[in-house]
């Protein structure tokens, strides 16, 4: 490894400890870690007129720890207005610290043609240019959206197992938010240092999430469970691969971009799949209502003596990195650890979810 490839690896590093101490410092104020989506506008919560049809996703993990990165008057951020109906300034933020320097090969903010789908979803004004996030919120194992995030039971028998419940071992730190005025009241999640009972020196807070160019996407068999990974073509030009893009102000992408032919990451990683995994796997939330409960993931991967059914109908990416051979990932002790990408996908696992109790193999410093 040269100097410089030494040296933005520290870098990186060191941007995944600020995350760390604004992640804490949100937590001493609050009383919990961030969501890593919010649902909701607070400015409707009172307002008993507003139904949960007119209601969206409102802000992201990144977003609420601005003020604990000192970095929300930069952006002049409005807390009362949605991401899409901020300041054109907002949404083309670069913000350094979410930035791995390692990652070099992309545009940022975002140029990509397609991208102008997002505003068009979004109902906001014409918004051209997204500022990026090379850093997840750790999703847990499971790549399951659904409507009963709150909603955890044990690990059961495959045969007994129920679709719309969150098994404990499953989960990671961050999920959606929703308020309870939604009528969805104990389904939210945020998570709390009590709820962390795996340790939080054993437990995967945020992780890499690379993208460009050289980080192609792929839908893997959107609605079943095959594990073929085919690159996807550029809506622009057939000769490149549709690259890995997400910004740290986006939602999570749902069935109605894909259906317009838009596939991004997201704010989340999961790691259901292995870490630098090939092409990456696109997020997304499927909206049907039949979907938005089904909590499976989309393969099965539990321990023998605690089976897992697969056939979820959601995707969460994988976390991958720019590094060679692996990639840091931020503990819940606020500590930055350089995982391997061969680390064994058991151990792997484990370390994503906070209530598993599964057995950790002991990673070498």
């Amino acid at each position: 490894m040269n100097a410089k490839m030494a040296g933005r690896r520290v870098q990186c590093k060191n941007n995944l400890g600020h995350l760390g101490k604004a992640l804490h410092n949100y937590q001493s104020q609050h009383g919990c870690y961030p969501p890593g989506v919010l649902y909701d506008q607070p400015t409707s919560r009172n307002d008993e007129t507003a139904k949960l049809s007119a209601r969206g996703f409102y802000h992201t993990g990144l977003t609420l720890i601005l003020a604990q990165l000192e970095k929300d008057n930069v952006v002049e951020l409005d807390f009362a207005r949605p991401w899409y109906d901020q300041k054109p300034k907002f949404c083309k933020a670069t913000i350094p610290v979410f930035i791995c320097p390692s990652n070099g090969n992309k545009t940022n903010p975002v140029e990509e043609p397609f991208i102008a789908i997002v505003a068009q979803l979004a109902q906001g004004p014409a918004i051209d240019q997204y500022g990026l996030t090379d850093y997840l919120f750790c999703k847990g194992v499971t790549d399951a959206w659904c409507l009963t995030p709150g909603n955890l039971k044990p690990a059961v028998d495959a045969a007994l197992r129920d679709s719309t419940a969150v098994a404990v071992d499953e989960r990671g730190m961050f999920d959606i938010a929703f308020p309870p005025e939604d009528g969805l009241g104990g389904k939210s999640f945020v998570c709390t240092p009590a709820m962390i009972s795996d340790g939080a020196s054993s437990t995967y807070m945020m992780g890499e999430g690379a993208q460009g160019p050289d980080f192609p996407i792929t839908t893997r068999g959107r609605r079943t469970t095959s594990s073929d990974h085919t690159n996807l073509p550029h809506p622009q030009d057939s000769s490149l691969t549709y690259p890995t893009y997400q910004a740290w102000m986006l939602p999570p992408n749902t069935s109605e971009g894909v259906a317009r032919g838009l596939y991004l990451g997201s704010v989340f990683g999961c790691t259901l799949e292995p870490l630098n995994q090939s092409p990456v796997t696109h997020t997304v939330i499927e909206t049907d209502p039949r979907d938005l409960m089904n909590c499976r993931p989309s393969l099965p991967w539990g321990w023998p003596e605690r089976p897992t059914l697969g056939g979820g109908v959601h995707r969460t990416s994988n976390f991958r990195s720019a590094h060679y051979g692996g990639g840091h990932f931020l503990y819940a002790d606020a500590s930055v650890q350089f995982i391997d990408d061969d680390i064994d996908l058991g151990t792997y696992r484990a370390m994503s979810t906070i209530a598993g109790e599964e057995p950790v193999e002991a990673l070498d410093e």
